[in-house]
């Protein structure tokens, strides 16, 4: 606590990062979730500095305490494969696409597995980034041993080079098997720079 009414906070954690292109789909059959397009999966960890200054502290009793807060600071994101992307000899390089075959009855069938979450991260690549943090909240109890906090805010990375989560490239062409040509694939899904998210969020807590 810095005044009677202001304090600097830390925190610090852990969070998913997903594309805003992302959509999610479940088999009714399977249960198994498909995200369409998707090339990689991305975790991210804010360090956030910040002030939560009180508000209406001469007018309103301890017991519901309204604050608002705001922070920022560096945030680390880790990428790894969402899927095990196939390497073509000749370039030496992931072709940038999850591969499908045309099977005889003309529908597409996925070649490269999806990997489970814990598959892929010798793979990953880490990248610096920004992260920050607004809100508005209410602190309840009278009883300074329990706290109570509910809070609205807003909360956002970003990546000046971006992070590629969705597919880069597509291809265009099938060869006399159902394979996808690489040299037919154009670009698909940009890397993304921005990834913001409204939050709303409740604390229960005490100290002994």
């Amino acid at each position: 606590m810095v005044a009677p009414f202001t304090e600097v906070t830390f925190r610090t954690g852990i969070t998913g990062i997903r594309d805003a292109s992302e959509q999610n789909f479940q088999s009714f059959l399977t249960g198994q979730q498909i995200v369409p397009n998707k090339y990689k999966r991305g975790l991210g960890f804010p360090f956030l500095l910040g002030v939560k200054q009180r508000l209406f502290a001469r007018h309103i009793e301890d017991n519901m305490r309204f604050f608002v807060s705001a922070a920022g600071g560096p945030a680390l994101a880790f990428t790894y494969p969402y899927v095990s992307d196939t390497v073509v000899p000749e370039y030496g390089e992931p072709n940038g696409f999850r591969d499908f075959q045309v099977g005889p009855d003309g529908f597409l069938y996925p070649v490269e597995r999806v990997n489970d979450f814990f598959t892929g991260w010798s793979e990953g690549e880490t990248t610096w980034g920004y992260s920050g943090a607004i809100k508005i909240g209410v602190d309840l109890g009278s009883d300074f041993d329990s706290r109570t906090t509910i809070e609205f805010g807003y909360f956002f990375y970003y990546f000046t080079d971006g992070l590629q989560i969705m597919e880069p490239y597509k291809p265009t062409e099938y060869n006399a098997d159902g394979e996808p040509i690489f040299e037919s694939r154009v670009e698909f899904f940009d890397a993304q720079k921005y990834f913001g998210t409204p939050q709303i969020k409740f604390t229960f807590g005490g100290m002994w």
